[in-house]
């Protein structure tokens, strides 16, 4: 799997026209890489996918963000009209969600997606470890680029100073987050512990139990008004940040809060998992799932190691500085699809 360094420097003879449903791409237009940006306004239906690849026949690409129902409509076009298909732009699919099938359901719908899935050019992820969507989807290595994400709000953060000590020791999260073990270890060392959340409705669509089981007198449970402007300013007095997850998540979860905590010099503690593994190296603490003890030990060394709490946070906070914010993600994603164009 390609991993991005240093942006494509090669100039198209012509613009490269990317139809797309990002909404910003217009903000890193630059002379060096002509770009022609055109918005998907089209339905996800039968109907509206004629209507959009009759209309960009001469595009380079159709990039999309997600939004798996028009790219399964795509992928089903392609899949029934192959020959008139044939020469149209690629498609390639950004930050694809996937889930482990459970039960004869999900592996028949399973069968579908990967057989829907094998007529996308091109799939961009967040995390590198693709054993699982190989696996159950048939989306490899070979077919795939990995990119950092973003720092979401990076610009309010930009020139705000790392901040390694804090009052309590903070999670939050909606998707496959275990908050179990989480309220466990802060159980068994004692530290005082806050867990956000915007809503139980909103946590149980993303797999993730809610309230924990577990509710020792410690640990703060608080429901917050789901604005980024709360969400930063929980994680800024926070002395140590976790992100633990379930063990059956193949796919990045938790990664949004991590680049935040990180951006902010705090130290943070992850579940080892598909969201760590090939993209943090030096820059966190990881510790096995479900493994409540060895979280409680992580977090213990962390609260009373000053030394150990500020190194690891500036090493967060560098790494925080290399990917960016929105635009320097939009960048690496324009520049992934320059080169798969030009490799067609």
């Amino acid at each position: 799997m390609e991993q991005v360094t240093t942006p494509d420097q090669r100039t198209p003879t012509r613009p490269l026209i990317l139809v797309t449903n990002f909404q910003n791409f217009p903000s890193i237009h630059s002379e060096a890489r002509p770009l022609e940006i055109r918005a998907i306004n089209q339905p996800a239906t039968p109907a509206g996918t004629k209507q959009l690849l009759r209309a960009n026949a001469d595009a380079h690409a159709i990039v999309l963000d997600g939004d798996p129902p028009f790219l399964y409509q795509l992928a089903k076009a392609r899949l029934l009209r192959p020959r008139a298909l044939t020469g149209g732009p690629l498609l390639i699919s950004v930050d694809l969600i996937l889930n482990t099938p459970s039960g004869w359901k999900d592996r028949f719908r399973a069968r579908l997606k990967r057989l829907l899935l094998g007529k996308v050019d091109h799939f961009i992820h967040y995390f590198q470890d693709l054993t699982a969507y190989d696996r159950y989807y048939g989306v490899s290595r070979r077919r795939s680029t990995f990119i950092p994400f973003k720092v979401n709000a990076w610009e309010s953060m930009r020139d705000r100073a790392p901040t390694p000590n804090g009052d309590y020791v903070f999670t939050r999260g909606r998707s496959m987050r275990d908050f179990e073990t989480f309220a466990r270890a802060l159980q068994i060392s004692g530290l005082p512990g806050l867990l956000t959340y915007h809503s139980r409705e909103s946590a149980a669509e993303n797999g993730t139990p809610f309230p924990p089981k577990t509710t020792p007198p410690n640990l703060r449970i608080v429901e917050d008004d789901g604005t980024m402007a709360r969400w930063i300013a929980d994680t800024a007095g926070a002395r140590v940040v976790v992100i633990a997850t379930l063990p059956d998540a193949i796919r990045a979860v938790g990664i949004s809060l991590a680049l935040i905590a990180l951006a902010l010099g705090k130290a943070v503690v992850m579940t080892e998992s598909v969201t760590t593994r090939g993209v943090f190296q030096d820059e966190i603490l990881t510790v096995p799932p479900e493994d409540p003890v060895a979280l409680a030990k992580a977090v213990e060394l962390l609260w009373r190691d000053d030394a150990r709490r500020r190194a690891l946070g500036l090493a967060g906070r560098r790494y925080a500085e290399t990917v960016g914010g929105e635009k320097e993600l939009l960048a690496r994603i324009r520049d992934v699809a320059s080169r798969v164009v030009e490799k067609r």
